[in-house]
């Protein structure tokens, strides 16, 4: 099933197959720190993935994404060799967004983790300028796009989120 049939949709642990069949939940929580929750996540998950059901496109479209965070989709669908509209398609079946949304959630990511490091030491534009974000405004919107809260409210009082991005490390 393509993910993108799956976005915005609540589904039974017990009705996915695949990952979610084969990640032993006890194993990930055992273990002694995020750092090695992330790993027993990420190893389980691969895992559980043939390569057969990876598309080669989209994994190369993900870390291009990750090394070019202003990286222009034009260009990537350039250095791909595919069209951006079959980009588009492809990267909406393996993971349910676009590979414009794609790129907003790395550049929330990294909003969140910059902010982590950082503290409240620095002012919302600056932060929304050294994670990508065209300005201020642009990070707000985005944001609320992606958490529903204010900036102020998600960095004063989202240490849960922020330990949630953790998990999902490219």
């Amino acid at each position: 099933m393509p993910a993108s049939e799956l976005l915005n949709q609540s589904i039974p642990t017990a009705d996915a197959r695949g990952a979610a069949r084969s990640i032993r939940l006890e194993n990930l929580i055992a273990q002694p720190n995020s750092a090695a929750r992330r790993s027993a996540l990420a190893e389980a998950l691969c895992a559980s993935v043939g390569d057969s059901s990876l598309d080669q496109a989209v994994l190369a479209g993900i870390r291009w994404l990750a090394r070019n965070p202003h990286g222009r989709l034009r260009l990537l669908s350039q250095w791909i060799g595919i069209s951006e509209r079959q980009l588009h398609r492809r990267f909406s079946a393996a993971i349910g967004y676009s590979p414009k949304t794609f790129q907003s959630v790395l550049r929330f990511r990294r909003l969140l983790k910059v902010a982590r490091a950082t503290g409240e030491k620095r002012s919302l534009a600056d932060l929304a300028s050294s994670v990508g974000y065209a300005d201020q405004a642009h990070m707000t919107r985005e944001v609320r796009r992606l958490a529903n809260l204010r900036p102020t409210t998600l960095l004063r009082s989202g240490e849960s989120a922020l330990q949630m991005s953790d998990l999902f490390k490219t």
